[in-house]
């Protein structure tokens, strides 16, 4: 019995090492990027120097290695990434600023800012009926936009009353 779990081990191991994965090693690139802002280009180097003697940036990578791009492999998608917004856009006026990120899904979320001080949160999700609703940042109905089968956009505010049509 225990050749057999024995034997079962390694050829999942091996399933995973020999994927032939090269991989985009996510992990790794994150560690690293946050690395170079933690300071001035000196503590920058410190803290490299650091994860590099205790083995940080060898565990990050191995694990990358090992587990993230094998599964990246196996089902196409990147368990590292798939959870991370992606900003698409990022629109400023004077001091005003808005930010569009992308989340999949159908999930979009912009944030919009005066100065460096966040003004507004503004949530837009593809709910079950294919209709889009849009919230803000402590979830309260602000409006939705539903495609008609002629094609037409109806937009309704938060009590359901048509406000706009395309």
């Amino acid at each position: 019995m225990k050749k057999l779990i024995s034997l079962v081990l390694v050829i999942c191991l091996f399933s995973f090492v020999l994927s032939g994965c090269y991989g985009s090693f996510q992990v790794t690139r994150k560690l690293w990027k946050w690395n170079g802002t933690v300071g001035d280009k000196w503590l920058n180097e410190v803290v490299f120097l650091v994860m590099n003697i205790v083995p940080v940036y060898g565990v990050a990578a191995f694990v990358d290695a090992i587990v993230v791009n094998s599964i990246e492999f196996w089902t196409g998608k990147n368990p590292v990434t798939a959870a991370n917004s992606k900003t698409i856009k990022v629109v400023s006026v004077e001091d005003k600023q808005a930010v569009l990120a992308f989340y999949g899904n159908g999930r979009m979320k912009m944030d919009l800012f005066d100065k460096t001080q966040p003004l507004k949160t503004v949530l837009i999700e593809k709910s079950a009926d294919g209709s889009a609703v849009c919230t803000d940042g402590h979830g309260q109905l602000l409006m939705t936009a539903k495609t008609m089968p002629n094609g037409q956009v109806i937009v309704m505010d938060s009590s359901s009353r048509e406000i706009a049509k395309y």
